[in-house]
């Protein structure tokens, strides 16, 4: 029999994808900033759930999660294959191709792009959440097959302030040094690990956690909501972010309400989303909105016409373009069958 999915998860889980648009096309000033805020928890919501599932009580999500592994890694490949096409077009297009290979000389790009996830040389920085998973997977294999719950639990707290730390930096300072930049945090280390670990324990202390009353998680998820929103359209001294524990909290809240209500029904078009298209929405949107971003300036549409415009566009369009590759998929097996 086929499980009953979380239908409160599939809403917010296509919230946190399109809110995943809006931290790299954003709308213009607190309003924008407010709607990147969402994208950011977004994500983090995404790492609560790859931790939550990969747990199991018997070791029995270890093989699990190399079938994940492996499904990720080929998505992932094939993202960046994509990407580089792209790239590699557009530097021949503008005659910078040759300037462009030199960065591939340098061995800190080696380590940028293995560790930290770095993909902007091809304009696909978001796929380091991708590269997060991949070694997220491999850890919490590990930690599945030799049952090592109780030695890695401990070290919670500290990684949770690690990534609390990190981002908090990089939000702050990244340009004011070449060496300050968001991939400090936006890694597997800082930003995926503490988050799926943290999925990882939930799973194994469910019965706690969806025992906290409803009202609680509505008032907390609501009340680090409003701290998020506060703390990145109101800076300290103008430069120092410190919403990312806000941030962290309203994951937190809400995605244990998902886990005590997954039953609830907001949306069906946002719940079909959720369950189905978020993948390609995060992998492909970065490229829709940079040919949609291309096409716009060579119409000469009007600066404030597109700031509020673009946006849209782009989350309508991987919407769509998701949909198409998802339908495509789908069919594909039948042709052979």
């Amino acid at each position: 029999m086929e499980k009953e999915r979380n239908t409160l998860l599939d809403f917010v889980k296509a919230v946190s994808a399109l809110g995943v648009i809006l931290v790299h096309f954003q709308f213009p000033g607190y309003f924008g900033a407010v709607m990147c805020s969402v994208g950011v928890v977004g994500v983090i919501i995404f790492f609560f759930i790859a931790g939550y599932s990969s747990y199991s009580a018997d070791g029995s999500s270890a093989p699990k999660l190399l079938k994940r592994f492996k499904r990720n890694l080929m998505l992932l490949l094939t993202a960046l294959l994509v990407y580089a096409v792209y790239e590699v077009i557009l530097q021949l297009a503008t005659g910078n191709f040759l300037s462009w290979l030199t960065q591939f000389a340098d061995w800190g790009f080696y380590i940028r792009f293995f560790i930290l996830g770095d993909f902007d040389f091809i304009d696909a920085g978001p796929l380091w959440f991708m590269l997060a998973l991949l070694y997220c997977y491999l850890i919490l294999y590990l930690i599945e097959k030799n049952r090592l719950h109780k030695t890695f639990y401990p070290l919670l707290p500290l990684l949770l302030l690690l990534r609390i730390g990190m981002e908090t930096f990089t939000n702050s300072y990244t340009g004011s040094n070449p060496w300050i930049t968001w991939h400090l945090s936006g890694n597997f280390l800082v930003g995926g690990l503490p988050i799926m670990l943290f999925g990882n324990y939930i799973a194994c202390k469910k019965d706690k956690f969806v025992s906290i009353k409803t009202p609680v998680l509505l008032g907390g998820f609501a009340a680090f909501l409003i701290a998020t929103f506060l703390t990145v359209c109101f800076k300290i001294n103008g430069t120092i972010d410190i919403s990312q524990p806000f941030k962290i909290g309203a994951a937190f809240f809400v995605f244990i309400l998902c886990l005590k209500h997954g039953s609830v029904h907001i949306c069906s078009l946002l719940e079909y989303i959720g369950a189905f298209l978020t993948t390609y929405i995060y992998l492909y949107h970065n490229l829709i909105g940079l040919l949609i971003k291309r096409l716009i300036g060579a119409l000469n549409v009007p600066e404030a016409v597109v700031s509020w415009t673009l946006p849209v566009l782009v989350m309508i369009s991987a919407v769509l373009v998701s949909y198409v590759i998802t339908s495509a998929s789908k069919a594909a097996p039948q042709k052979h069958s």
